[in-house]
C-alpha cells in the first residue's frame, strides 16, 4: 500500500512510500479501502513541522 513518510524531523521531508499492508489487525480494528482524500489543515502543520505529533509518522494512503 502507499503511504506519506515523514523520515526525518524538518519541514517538508515526507515522501510517498509503498510499505506493507497490516497483516494483524487487532479485535476492534478495521481496514477500508479509500478512494478519495483530502489535506486538512493540521496535516499541513506537520509537513511544515509547526506542530509534530512525533518525530517519524506513517500515513498510509492506499
Amino acid at each position: 500500500m502507499k503511504a506519506v513518510v515523514n523520515y526525518q524531523s524538518g519541514a517538508g521531508v515526507v515522501k510517498v512510500c509503498d510499505v506493507p499492508a497490516p497483516t494483524e489487525l487487532r479485535p476492534k480494528d478495521i481496514l477500508i479501502q479509500v478512494k478519495a482524500a483530502g489535506v486538512c489543515g493540521s496535516d499541513l502543520h506537520m509537513y511544515h513541522d509547526i506542530k509534530s505529533l512525533a518525530k517519524v509518522w506513517v500515513l498510509q494512503i492506499s
